[in-house]
């Protein structure tokens, strides 16, 4: 199994105001940590219980196969929904077994009603088990019915890809304690169309930063800055998990501006922290708190407190999917300008602040 690699991300703001994300990432969903992971599997008259992830579960943890003693949290259209414990208590990482009918999915790619019944049923058992005192800040979860969507062309992907984004964002919104929901797709050939989907369901548009001059050399001073950023932090955690992806994202064929500005709030909450951490200031984890906070204790000048939240606005973006309209409606190459050279701005910072602390 390969090791995740982070490729793209929105923000989703809670209701009580707290940034919250859904991620989507390809490669082996248990290499890396979580406090449940979901296990989707499939069953029939003929094979109680069957699927990829369960296989990849049996082979790695010491689970039970034999379902029958078990009792489901929830059940409802053939759906059942089983939270077993941990599997692995040492690590504190508890999952739940979603059994799926074979009929739920019996008219994809045709009709998704049943896929969309799948996906509610489960966030419901969520949110019953967090009512009942549970806590689960980072859900990790394979994107269900994968592989019958295979080859089955971008528009299936992307009615899949919506649903999810729906569900996990009103989970995420209406959650006391989860903070992101990571979706992640285990087949290597089916990664671009997973991603391509989730852009463009969120309304994202390609740019075309070879023909804009301007675009192109704020780029290049972003990336020298994040390089020069991720050699004196020297943290792998920091690069393959931050830096990484908005890179790769920045030097793409085809870069989505929407997902461009999602990476660079990333950078930002990375920044906040480390600021945060450096001076002994508390922060609570909402952004735009956290900013003000810095701004009072750091006397920090209200220009650059201003670059700031030109990032954490400009990836608010698509937070407001799907129902918020707003005038303009989208993001503009003029926009990603003004990104690049807040970003810039607060790179140059970070790096002084490391250098010269005092």
């Amino acid at each position: 199994m390969r090791n995740p690699e982070w490729l793209n991300t929105v923000s989703i703001i809670s209701e009580s105001g707290k940034s919250r994300e859904l991620n989507l990432f390809s490669g082996d969903m248990f290499s890396a940590s979580a406090d449940l992971f979901v296990v989707s599997t499939h069953h029939n008259g003929t094979f109680p219980v069957a699927g990829k992830v369960w296989e990849e579960v049996q082979s790695r943890f010491s689970v039970e196969s034999d379902l029958q003693e078990w009792v489901p949290s929830l059940s409802h259209k053939g759906v059942s929904v089983f939270f077993p414990g941990f599997l692995d208590e040492k690590k504190r990482w508890q999952w739940v077994l979603l059994r799926i009918p074979s009929l739920a999915f019996s008219d994809l790619p045709e009709d998704f009603e049943g896929f969309q019944s799948v996906i509610s049923i489960l966030f419901s058992a969520l949110a019953a088990q967090e009512h009942l005192g549970a806590s689960f800040r980072k859900i990790s979860m394979p994107v269900i019915a994968g592989q019958r969507l295979m080859e089955r062309g971008l528009d299936m992907y992307q009615r899949a890809i919506r649903i999810l984004i729906e569900e996990a964002s009103r989970w995420l919104k209406e959650s006391r304690y989860s903070e992101c929901v990571n979706l992640f797709v285990f087949e290597k050939g089916e990664v671009p169309y997973w991603n391509q989907a989730m852009n463009e369901v969120l309304g994202r548009e390609i740019i075309d930063s070879k023909n804009h001059e301007l675009i192109e050399i704020l780029q290049n001073q972003v990336l020298d800055g994040l390089d020069r950023v991720a050699t004196r932090l020297e943290s792998e955690t920091f690069f393959h998990g931050t830096i990484k992806p908005l890179r790769k994202e920045i030097q793409s064929e085809n870069p989505y501006l929407g997902t461009i500005v999602e990476f660079s709030r990333r950078v930002l909450e990375c920044f906040v922290n480390d600021l945060a951490n450096r001076q002994g200031i508390r922060i609570d984890n909402c952004l735009s708190n956290d900013i003000k906070k810095l701004k009072k204790e750091m006397k920090l000048a209200p220009w650059f407190s201003g670059y700031l939240d030109i990032i954490r606005i400009a990836g608010n973006n698509s937070v407001h999917y799907p129902k918020d309209t707003y005038i303009p409606e989208k993001l503009k190459n003029s926009d990603l300008i003004a990104v690049y050279s807040a970003l810039t701005n607060m790179l140059d910072f970070w790096i002084d602040q490391i250098d010269s602390p005092e």
